[in-house]
């Protein structure tokens, strides 16, 4: 009789006899004797065809004690050995689409959905249908029964809080300590100890494909470097401790409109203002009410509702014009030279060659020194008390035959007179040396 046929015959002796409805002492010796001859066959052999165990599996010494205390144990194997021990499988096949695999099913879990998975792959794996690993690749994959569709299909990495640490830690490149190049820290942090610089987006310790959310703080030790076409940053206080804030950096032309400029709205409408450098002139400007926002790094001048802003300071130097001197405009309400024209010391000097200034105790005016001496040879120079004028010297009398006579005048013609001699003078005068 062949071996294999004689353990199936043993076996079902051991199963017909465990199937008795009442059982004799010659039944139990019985059926201990087949137990004993099946162990010396399996002993011998070293193989079983199937094995099918209806109830429980307890393996080595004390397992059915420890099992008592679990909930529902199929199969509890217990041992005592100065090393690991293991529960080892292995498939030996290197073929494109094999496998070892530990597989965990769902109540309503199939060979499609449903359950969870932890294998490693074949030295020659080529599976197209899981292409995410690669040849000797470990993995753990979780598949949500679609059955119902309640299966969420999460694949969960916890620890309790029954530890003095309760960590995650991930390492990579070796089972050493200083290997560790994550760690989770339960309520504390998530830690990355790997020292790659980043000198682009798409090196350093970390690098992320995709947007970025971070509801904290965020503390940066090193440089930051931002690329894009556009960087916003949304704060309620931005605090910058260097002294300077560069704008343009690396700008190799003259084509932007470097500055500040800042957002507001009235009445719903969005408006901007600021102080940039106008590339086209090169002419710092204030600027307000524009509803046209600035693109790309340009100010429209000429934009809807663009005014220029007025600037209030309390000092200022302007070419080689002092503050003081500035100081001096206070109180302008009008233009300056309308006022110094209409303050001036003298009237206007055109054609006023030779006059002299005069006023009539409101208003200044030039006039002449003498009237005009055109035609008016041989005159005097005479005033009536407001004008001056020229007027005519009487000519005297004719001198002819009017030898020792004297000139009189009757108020109204001159005359000349002869002299006469008192016959009986009252007074004498002598006179002597």
């Amino acid at each position: 009789m062949p071996f294999t046929t004689e353990i199936t015959n043993v076996k079902s002796e051991i199963n017909a006899g465990l199937a008795a409805s009442q059982y004799t002492a010659k039944d139990l010796v019985y059926v201990s004797k087949a137990i004993e001859a099946l162990a010396a066959a399996e002993m011998a052999a070293g193989t079983f065809d199937n094995v099918t165990i209806a109830s429980h599996l307890y393996v080595g010494p004390g397992s059915s004690t420890f099992a008592a205390g679990l909930t529902y144990p199929m199969a509890v194997f217990q041992t005592e050995q100065p090393d690991y021990t293991q529960i080892a499988f292995r498939n030996t096949s290197n073929a494109a689409n094999a496998s070892t695999d530990l597989i965990l099913y769902t109540n309503d879990g199939t060979d499609e959905s449903g359950w969870i998975d932890m294998g490693i792959t074949s030295t020659n794996f080529a599976d197209p249908d899981f292409t995410i690993t690669g040849k000797g690749d470990g993995y753990i994959f979780v598949s949500g029964s679609g059955n119902d569709g309640n299966d969420r299909g999460n694949l969960v990495l916890a620890t309790d809080s029954t530890g003095t640490q309760n960590k995650i830690i991930f390492a990579a490149g070796g089972l050493a300590s200083d290997n560790t190049q994550m760690v989770i820290t339960p309520d504390a942090n998530v830690h990355i100890e790997i020292n790659t610089p980043s000198t682009s987006p798409s090196t350093g310790a970390l690098t992320v494909v995709g947007g970025v959310g971070i509801q904290g703080d965020v503390n940066i030790q090193g440089d930051i470097t931002f690329g894009g076409t556009g960087t916003t940053l949304t704060t309620t206080t931005l605090s910058v401790s260097d002294a300077q804030v560069t704008v343009g950096s690396g700008n190799t032309t003259d084509a932007l409109d470097l500055g500040i400029v800042g957002n507001y709205g009235v009445g719903g409408t969005a408006k901007y203002t600021g102080i940039v450098r106008d590339a086209t002139d090169g002419i710092y400007k204030f600027f307000k009410d524009t509803t046209v926002a600035p693109a790309s790094g340009i100010v429209n001048f000429a934009g809807a509702g663009l005014e220029y802003a007025t600037i209030k300071v309390g000092g200022a130097e302007i070419g080689s014009v002092s503050n003081t001197e500035i100081g001096y405009l206070d109180g302008v309400t009008s233009a300056i030279q309308t006022q110094l024209d209409s303050k001036a010391v003298y009237p206007s000097q055109t054609s006023q060659s030779g006059n002299f200034l005069t006023t009539d105790g409101t208003n200044a005016s030039w006039a002449a020194v003498y009237p005009s001496q055109t035609g008016n040879s041989g005159k005097y120079l005479t005033t009536n008390g407001s004008v001056t004028s020229w007027a005519t010297v009487d000519a005297l009398p004719s001198q002819t035959n009017n030898s020792g006579k004297y000139l009189t005048t009757n108020g109204t013609s001159a005359s000349w007179a002869t002299i006469t001699t008192d016959p009986l003078p009252d007074v004498f005068l002598m006179m002597g040396a």
